[in-house]
């Protein structure tokens, strides 16, 4: 069905309507990633210089998307290239800042290994660890499209070594049995009972 002209206009009049910034700082579509990256006060700050009368007067939707959109495009290119100067062989790895830190939630950032993926574009892919092994991944294209991912799920302290002092450990080892498990479709108590060696049922001890 053809959407109304009456439909049209309304649609137009609540994109063009003008926000204030209290209203905008109540608006938590608005302000949840500014929130997640710590930039709400820096940003704030930023528009009110560069639109005094904004607290008063207000701004279009478009106008506080399109300044959202650019500053935070500015804040993860800068992220980015930092990352990609600091972090050994282009690979940061960033641990998840709100998460309990003796869980160890891990991301790292590296090339994608597999050709297949290569072949579609994918040249970048993020692998999530905890202190009980890996956990999944995620493909992309672009190393800055990696680290707005990161960003953007909380992952924004750079730990250097984290992944390296996760290996080997009791969890980590323990994880890889259940891992294991999982592959050959069984419970862990099954694979335990019938496939683990000796090693691994001292794990389990």
């Amino acid at each position: 069905m053809a959407i109304s002209q009456r439909a049209k206009n309304r649609n137009k009049k609540l994109v063009n309507e003008l926000i204030t910034l209290p209203e905008f700082l109540d608006d938590r579509l608005f302000i949840g990633r500014l929130k997640r990256f710590g930039l709400l006060d820096d940003f704030i700050n930023a528009i009110c210089t560069k639109y005094p009368s904004c607290a008063t007067d207000g701004l279009e939707f478009c106008q506080w998307h399109d300044e959202t959109e650019v500053y935070l495009d500015k804040y993860i290119e800068q992220e980015a290239a930092e990352l990609w100067s600091k972090a050994e062989n282009h690979c940061p790895e960033l641990i998840n800042a709100s998460s309990d830190p003796d869980y160890h939630d891990l991301a790292v950032i590296l090339p994608e290994p597999y050709a297949s993926e290569r072949a579609k574009g994918y040249n970048w892919r993020i692998s999530y660890y905890s202190r009980h092994g890996a956990k999944n991944h995620q493909v992309f294209k672009t190393f800055y499209e990696a680290v707005y991912e990161c960003y953007s799920s909380g992952y924004t302290d750079y730990k250097p070594g984290t992944l390296d002092s996760l290996v080997g450990t009791h969890d980590w080892n323990r994880g890889l049995v259940v891992t294991k498990a999982c592959k050959i479709g069984v419970w862990l108590n099954e694979y335990l009972e019938k496939f683990a060696t000796s090693d691994e049922l001292e794990l389990f001890a």
